[in-house]
């Protein structure tokens, strides 16, 4: 039986992980796609793109890297109005990709993060998909997120602390501290 092919669209190593995992059990023949070039600042995205290489060395697949550094100039605006256009940039590039390596099916890692959002990723990668004419793989992947943290820290892989943005990087820095305050707060109770 011929496997489908699979584009994978991996926005990092560690949320790489489980989703491949899974898809292997779906049976998909998988090459990974790096296109991320909103992350910032440069040292980031450079960390980034150096663990899904080792990743790669260790699980021995086929990534296609669209090496393209070039940060948004929306990253200011609110995260509702700035990523659904990071989403769809790279959405859009994995598609067009697929489409023209003759890929069965797309999907991305952007699936499994709770801290995306993911009803907006489906919809967007759905149209897309549609436009071109390369099938979309939708599964929720956010119930093994944390399944496979503890896998990449063994394999010793840098896991970032926020999405990619300029923006983003303060966005967690308020959840940490609401986070660590809350916590603060239920020990004196």
């Amino acid at each position: 039986m011929i496997k489908p092919k699979m584009l994978l669209h991996i926005c990092c190593a560690p949320c790489a992980i489980p989703v491949i995992k899974i898809l292997e059990k779906r049976d998909f023949l998988i090459t990974g796609f790096w296109y991320n070039p909103n992350i910032w600042p440069e040292k980031e995205y450079e960390e980034r793109r150096e663990a899904l290489r080792q990743y790669k060395e260790k699980k021995d697949m086929a990534i296609i890297y669209d090496d393209c550094w070039a940060p948004r100039s929306d990253s200011n605006f609110s995260s509702e109005r700035r990523c659904p256009g990071c989403y769809e940039e790279r959405l859009t590039r994995t598609v067009q990709t697929a489409e023209r390596l003759s890929f069965d099916f797309f999907t991305t890692t952007l699936l499994v993060s709770p801290y995306q959002k993911h009803f907006a990723i489906r919809d967007l990668a759905e149209d897309i998909g549609l436009q071109f004419g390369v099938n979309f793989y939708y599964e929720d992947f956010r119930p093994f997120f944390y399944r496979y943290k503890k896998e990449a820290s063994e394999l010793g892989l840098y896991h970032q602390r926020y999405c990619g943005c300029k923006a983003s990087i303060k966005e967690a820095e308020e959840t940490r501290k609401k986070q660590r305050a809350k916590r603060k707060a239920a020990s004196y109770s």
